[in-house]
């Protein structure tokens, strides 16, 4: 990636396009911070949106490190997303403790981490950031 193209993504503003290498279709940054973008493109197959979070710091790429992952369709998903990554973390809702509860025993502890700890991008899932295009609004 040139340092052009990088120097773009550190400024770039919510609504702009990003073609990575070996996809066709542009993500669309849909909440930002100094580090991370959260970006979505539409799959329609299955009336949803692919997402990726783009670690700045890091140069690289992937999901979130959740195992039942929070999701990315609205602009508010995405802004909690960000807010995750940065450790800004809200008390879970009654109705999401009362998910919790009913959940297997193995998953409740999951889930209540979910609500004391940062996430970040996976380990599993990373890939080098390799941006081929970006557009501003």
């Amino acid at each position: 990636m040139d340092t052009d193209l990088q120097s773009q993504l550190h400024f770039c503003a919510v609504g702009t396009r990003i073609w990575f290498a070996g996809e066709k279709k542009p993500y669309r940054v849909r909440a930002r911070s100094s580090r991370y973008l959260v970006c979505t493109k539409p799959f329609n197959p299955r009336h949803t949106v692919l997402y990726t979070v783009v670690d700045l710091d890091e140069k690289i790429r992937g999901t979130e490190n959740l195992i039942f992952c929070a999701g990315a369709e609205t602009d508010e998903n995405c802004v909690e997303m960000v807010e995750r990554l940065h450790g800004i973390m809200k008390p879970a809702t009654p109705k999401e403790v009362q998910e919790i509860k009913g959940m297997k025993r193995q998953f409740r502890k999951m889930c209540k981490n979910l609500y004391s700890s940062p996430t970040e991008v996976s380990h599993r899932n990373r890939i080098p950031l390799n941006v081929i295009r970006v557009k501003n609004p």
